[in-house]
């Protein structure tokens, strides 16, 4: 009776191992089954380069010239003087204004003011002796005043009151402002009488 009573407990114990043994296996295996594990993977995103061209904030324009500066101004003289009808008056740059030689290019401004018709001339000083000595004829061709060949003025204005000019200096020399109030006829001589002029001289450079 023992024997089997004996056996039938190990059977039983047997079967209770096994049947712990399956649970755990099931239990095991349960949790060792790999599970799917969804990784998700963000999908790469289109990467849209986008060239920026900055439109330029304005067109390109020409260069806009460069404002033109002023000429500065020197006042060499600025005076009045007496010029009696028949008469003469030289104003030379070197003797009356200290301007050893004039220069190619340079410029001067001149205005005269005279209460009578005066001519105006700008000439050298190496023909000063020749426009003292031989007064103005006038000229019905020209209708003006004619000076005597070798006079050559630079510049000349007949019957002036009130002028302003610029002289561009032609050559390397010495030069004189001439003032004439000689434009009578040979016959009249009047006593006298001047014109009273004022006279500014005004180096530009």
């Amino acid at each position: 009776m023992k024997p089997l009573f004996a056996l039938a407990v190990l059977v039983v114990a047997l079967l209770l191992a096994c049947g712990c043994t399956g649970t755990t296996t099931e239990e095991k295996g349960a949790v060792a089954a790999p599970t799917a594990t969804v990784t998700e993977t963000a999908l790469p995103t289109a990467q849209v380069t986008t060239s920026q061209t900055t439109a330029p904030t304005s067109l390109p324009t020409e260069a806009a010239p460069a404002p033109t500066a002023e000429p500065s101004r020197t006042v060499i003289a600025d005076e009045g003087t007496a010029v009696y009808a028949g008469y003469w008056k030289q104003i030379s740059f070197t003797d009356d204004l200290g301007v050893e030689y004039l220069y190619p290019g340079e410029r001067y401004e001149i205005r005269i003011e005279s209460d009578q018709p005066i001519n105006v001339l700008i000439a050298r000083d190496n023909v000063a002796s020749l426009f003292r000595t031989n007064p103005p004829e006038w000229d019905l061709n020209k209708n003006g005043w004619k000076y005597a060949p070798g006079v050559d003025p630079v510049l000349q204005f007949d019957e002036v009151t009130r002028k302003t000019f610029v002289l561009t200096v032609p050559q390397l020399g010495r030069y004189s402002l001439l003032l004439d109030g000689r434009m009578t006829t040979k016959d009249v001589f009047v006593i006298n009488d001047a014109a009273k002029v004022d006279y500014v001289i005004t180096k530009l450079s």
